[in-house]
């Protein structure tokens, strides 16, 4: 979601495509994950907060690099990025008029998102954190609403 300058607007979309009683499902990575890095050189691993969380301008990459960490942006370099807190996520939908039924925090992520840690993949192709980190932040969350 982090390539979203306005959830409010998205949640509009959103609400405007379903039809009453359609199902909205999402499952991306944790806010909170986002924010926090790793210093892999204490035993046990120690986060650090590294960002703001209530962050409101965006952050601006001159890399070529997309949010999704591939080497795609070909004529225009520049990439930018926003956060977005748990509730405004939540209340982005809710204001849309959509009723959430189910919202869920995971401790895996989709993807290798610490490189300094030892992450691992589950039997399910998702990557956890290494034991005794394995259940100290949420990496990626779920929300299921409905119109």
């Amino acid at each position: 979601m982090t390539w979203l300058p306005d959830l409010q607007k998205w949640g509009e979309i959103i609400a405007h495509f379903l039809k009453k009683g359609g199902l909205f499902y999402i499952k991306d990575g944790h806010p909170l994950a986002k924010i926090v890095s790793v210093d892999s050189t204490q035993s046990p691993p120690i986060f650090h907060i590294q960002d703001k969380y209530f962050e409101s301008q965006p952050h601006v990459y001159n890399d070529g690099i997309s949010y999704a960490g591939n080497k795609s942006i070909e004529n225009n370099k520049t990439n930018y990025q926003w956060d977005h807190t748990m509730s405004k996520i939540i209340q982005s939908l809710i204001n849309a008029g959509l009723t959430i039924t189910k919202f869920e925090e995971y401790p895996y992520d989709f993807f290798h998102r610490y490189d300094q840690l030892a992450m691992k993949q589950d039997k399910n192709g998702r990557w956890v954190l290494p034991e005794p980190l394995d259940d100290f932040i949420p990496l990626s969350f779920m929300i299921q609403a409905y119109k």
